[in-house]
């Protein structure tokens, strides 16, 4: 089982990121996410060299549930 851990302090300069994720809500409020042989989870990946996070994520989400992200809101601690 996977365990997700928020952390509200800004993400350390020396902190790698491996991998980023995302909540994303469809117009109507309901929070898509990716079903893949009864596995339920979040949509996302491992950033490419040169990526952004949030390029990661709007490739991530296109690659594995074509769709495309049309806004983005950030949480506080996001940079």
């Amino acid at each position: 089982m996977v365990k997700f851990i928020w952390h509200e302090a800004p993400i350390p300069n020396n902190l790698p990121i491996t991998q980023v994720y995302g909540v994303l809500f469809t117009d109507d409020g309901r929070i898509m996410l990716r079903v893949d042989n009864s596995f339920h989870g979040l949509v996302g990946g491992t950033p490419e060299p040169g990526e952004t996070y949030e390029e990661t994520l709007h490739r991530e989400v296109y690659e594995e549930v074509n769709c495309k992200i049309l806004t983005v809101a950030k949480c506080a601690s996001a940079s």
